[in-house]
């Protein structure tokens, strides 16, 4: 078979699957939504309301066409790293997986990365945006990678099923699996640094399709603090100013929900939350 031949079988492929999924999948419908008013809301404030529906709608038919350019890539890329892609890679969590395709993508598209990765509507989308505002090229730009990627890990975990592979049993925490990687929204996760009996501490960091020099973005801690007749848990949230504001809205709300999850009394909840500039790592000085 001639890689003509093959790229047409994995068009076919990653055509019939994603049209499946968004007939079929309820839960990938639910993350789809998830995504595109997620990356919509990063202009908030910014479209102009005449521009507001078009925009939408534009948006909406690129995440489509991004997440099928994804998905297209990583079937090449599976078919041809069949020997290196183990089942022990396929066995890892879920967090864990979406934190590494986008080091896997850069990879793969380096030599023309944006040829590569922007499909012609979102290049056209891109088009309209900059002729209109200001400030919204690196955005888009951005959401074009991230909406690769998460296509990318459709087929992942597409391909993952197909083997019959199981995934790496999850330990949980009052937040989220303490051995996984906890996706809270499409570009950030909270990960356990510390789970002493009556304590978890939390960081909150940006995804690595976001390129930085410092990802982490945030801290949770939560504390049991046992009282006579009750449980009472101290909950305290430092966020990175550099999250939006109604992001971190949506961090906050999260981990009380999460806390809600896990049986716990929202009147049991005590909450501090505090906006932070920057967090340092103090390492200390060896004595002479």
């Amino acid at each position: 078979m001639n890689a003509s031949m093959d790229l047409d079988s994995i068009f076919q492929y990653t055509e019939q699957k994603l049209t499946s999924h968004f007939q079929n999948n309820i839960k990938f419908n639910q993350q789809f939504f998830v995504l595109t008013e997620f990356y919509k809301n990063k202009f908030n404030g910014l479209i102009k309301q005449e521009d507001e529906q078009i925009f939408g709608e534009m948006l909406f038919q690129c995440s489509k066409s991004q997440i099928f350019n994804g998905y297209f890539i990583m079937r090449e890329l599976l078919l041809n790293n069949q020997e290196t892609l183990s089942d022990e890679w396929f066995a890892q969590s879920e967090g864990i997986l979406t934190e590494q395709l986008p080091g896997i993508i850069r990879e793969a598209a380096q030599h023309d990365f944006d040829n590569i990765i922007i499909e012609d509507e979102m290049k056209r989308l891109i088009r309209w945006a900059i002729t209109r505002y200001e400030d919204v090229y690196s955005t888009l730009h951005q959401i074009s990678f991230d909406l690769v990627c998460y296509g990318a890990k459709q087929a992942v975990i597409d391909e993952r099923d197909k083997k019959g592979i199981q995934t790496n049993e999850a330990l949980n925490g009052l937040l989220g699996a303490v051995n996984d990687l906890n996706f809270i929204s499409p570009q950030s996760y909270l990960t356990c640094n510390a789970k002493p009996s009556e304590s978890e501490i939390w960081t909150l960091s940006w995804w690595s399709s976001i390129q930085t020099t410092d990802n982490k973005v945030g801290e949770v801690t939560v504390l049991a603090i046992p009282l006579e007749n009750t449980t009472q848990y101290a909950l305290n949230i430092y966020l990175s100013k550099r999250l939006p504001e109604h992001e971190r809205s949506s961090v906050i709300s999260i981990v009380l929900a999460n806390l809600i999850e896990n049986g716990i009394a929202r009147e049991d909840i005590v909450m501090s939350y505090a906006l932070v500039e920057e967090f340092y790592i103090f390492v200390p000085q060896e004595q002479k």
